[in-house]
């Protein structure tokens, strides 16, 4: 949520992934959650206690203003990092009783990490972006033709 190439993908390639690619059922998309630092775990917490329909829109949001809520360098510490974010998900309807309680979910923080612990044993991954396309690895910020190419060469 907070990895500067993720938004570059999430915010300029993926509106064009999904108009061309996954409505016109040429691809399934699925993402994963690899949060690699506290900030990024929090985020992806909140954004999973959100209502389904505004998930996305949601981690698109953040992925637009991470300069206000992973890089703003007057944010020091976790609660900083949390009040921050917690506008965000305000605007997404969350109110702050559900908000703390999403960031309090063991479970849900031991789903997400997990999921970056099957990512990296299953699949290798080491950096983000990455994807997996038909079991074949591919990482980078990439513009949507070499993404389009990813996927005719699958």
């Amino acid at each position: 949520m907070n990895c500067p190439h993720c938004a570059y993908f999430g915010t300029r390639v993926l509106p064009d992934v999904v108009t061309k690619l996954i409505k016109t059922g040429k691809i399934y998309y699925v993402f994963k959650d690899f949060p690699l630092n506290e900030d990024a775990v929090m985020a992806a917490q909140v954004a999973r206690t959100l209502p389904a329909h505004e998930y996305f829109p949601f981690i698109s949001e953040l992925f637009r203003t991470q300069d206000q809520w992973a890089f703003d360098p007057n944010l020091k510490t976790k609660q900083d990092y949390a009040n921050a974010l917690f506008r965000f998900a305000a605007l997404a309807g969350m109110d702050r009783k559900s908000f703390d309680a999403a960031l309090a979910d063991k479970k849900l923080e031991a789903f997400i990490l997990n999921e970056l612990k099957i990512g990296e044993k299953q699949y290798h991954v080491n950096a983000t972006p990455t994807f997996i396309i038909n079991g074949r690895k591919r990482e980078g910020a990439v513009d949507f033709k070499q993404f389009s190419r990813w996927i005719d060469e699958a």
